[in-house]
């Protein structure tokens, strides 16, 4: 993913969970009044403050949909800048055949009927190089190191794993108690998440009395603060939108292997036209609850997921 559209995502989560005026997080119902960067909408939909500068829920669009007031759409596609309509962009990595360069990931180029780098085998992000390599610490598409080896970043390591304490550690197996960056570096399959960079049991959120999200901890690992009036004198309580168990270390492996088998690169959108979305789909989604019984566009459809963490974590640490 490139880094310029993976930051837009991790911002829009920001937004929607980071309130620092002493405001709890609430679920608000599809055209009901909502408060912009604090409550979350059901249905699909999203808090859009509005000319009089009143918050609405309104309905996120699908492929075709206007989004000329949410500027985002469902399932990774993209509001076009010009046009204000959800289309197909970006879904296309390194070496695949394209007609434009809206199809191309960005950072690539359609040339001569491929997306590609001019700069290849320099490279900022993974996107850059082709579908077995990473881009490293020194800034160059290469074979990842194997577990185990000495590293300086996460480019460094395969996609199954992340640079700790400079070597490359799997994910999903460090023991409670372990130093972590994120989540999905802990062993998911015994309740663990990774709370103050340690690998802890995710019940610790569960006790914490909040009066706005930013009491809850790191952000980038989405907790927030949800209502709740048996705390008083506090407002609510933290939540932790992750459910460790949700996504498995094999599904996770299955999925990197079926990338690899069917050489799928890296891409900005996994839409089905990619061909990780429609080789390989995206699991992902699996590992969040939603924040409201009846779904949430950000963790329902909208593709805000654990790769997020993964991507953030490999591509910047």
């Amino acid at each position: 993913m490139n880094k310029n559209s993976l930051l837009l995502v991790i911002l829009l989560f920001v937004t929607l969970v980071v309130n620092i005026n002493g405001r709890c997080s609430s679920c608000k119902s599809l055209n009901e009044v909502c408060t912009p960067d604090v409550d979350f909408c059901r249905d699909n939909s999203f808090c859009v403050t509005g000319e009089d500068g009143t918050g609405e829920c309104i309905a996120i669009p699908g492929n075709g949909g206007d989004c000329s007031k949410t500027k985002f759409c469902l399932d990774e596609y993209r509001c076009d800048d010009i046009t204000k309509i959800c289309v197909s962009q970006n879904y296309l990595g390194y070496g695949e055949s394209c007609a434009n360069n809206t199809q191309c990931s960005i950072g690539l180029t359609c040339t001569d009927g491929s997306c590609s780098s001019s700069l290849y085998p320099k490279c900022v992000m993974d996107v850059e190089c082709r579908y077995n390599e990473r881009c490293n610490y020194a800034g160059t598409c290469a074979t990842p190191l194997v577990d185990g080896s000495a590293c300086q970043y996460g480019g460094d390591c395969s996609l199954l794993s992340n640079c700790m304490n400079r070597v490359c550690v799997p994910y999903f197996s460090v023991s409670e108690g372990g130093d972590c960056y994120s989540d999905e570096i802990c062993d998911t399959s015994q309740n663990l998440l990774c709370i103050g960079f340690i690998c802890q049991n995710k019940n610790f959120y569960d006790k914490l009395k909040c009066n706005s999200t930013l009491d809850c901890g790191d952000v980038l690992n989405y907790r927030y603060c949800g209502c709740d009036s048996s705390v008083s004198p506090s407002i609510g309580r933290c939540h932790t939108i992750m459910d460790p168990k949700g996504l498995s270390k094999q599904d996770y492996y299955d999925y990197n292997q079926c990338l690899m088998d069917n050489k799928c690169p890296q891409v900005d959108s996994h839409i089905p036209a990619s061909c990780s979305g429609g080789k390989c789909g995206f699991p992902f989604s699996k590992t969040y609850k939603s924040p409201c019984s009846s779904g949430s566009a950000l963790f329902n459809k909208v593709n805000i997921t654990f790769v997020i963490a993964i991507l953030l974590t490999t591509a910047i640490l």
